[in-house]
């Protein structure tokens, strides 16, 4: 058997094995925890943002949970929050997967694998004038 024929093999089989891995969103979701949130400083509010997610997305078989039912999701999330929530949820849920799949927990692509972070408008850093210095220290001495 030549190598292409073996990879395309390969593939057929891993494609085989995620279609029987019917575990919802949110199991997933708990497994990533388990194994690897837990360990992070802020992982329990992670993991609190991510089930709400999956909430939101009606908590789907995971290999269902498409690049495209993201980017729904992404849309009408987009009239809620700001750019920079949007791309932290994006990349906390691209992650789960990451981990999970480097665990071996799932033998599947990532399906946040392939769409981009939003752009962040830039915001104009300037220092302070001497004025508005004296009116900070004022105010933080009322406080």
């Amino acid at each position: 058997m030549d190598a292409l024929a073996y990879e395309n093999k390969m593939a057929l089989q891993r494609k085989i094995k995620a279609s029987f891995d019917n575990r919802r969103l949110s199991e997933l979701i708990d497994l990533w925890h388990k194994l690897h949130g837990k360990a992070l400083k802020d992982g329990l509010r992670r993991y609190k943002l991510l089930f709400r997610m999956a909430e939101r997305v009606n908590n789907p078989i995971a290999t269902q949970f498409t690049s495209e039912v993201f980017a729904h999701y992404r849309q009408e999330r987009a009239n809620e929050v700001s750019v920079g929530t949007l791309n932290r949820e994006h990349a906390y849920m691209r992650a789960v997967f990451n981990e999970l799949r480097r665990l071996g927990s799932i033998n599947y692509e990532n399906p946040l694998t392939h769409i981009r972070q939003f752009k962040e408008k830039e915001h104009d850093l300037r220092f302070l004038s001497g004025s508005e210095i004296q009116q900070l220290l004022a105010n933080s001495k009322k406080s």
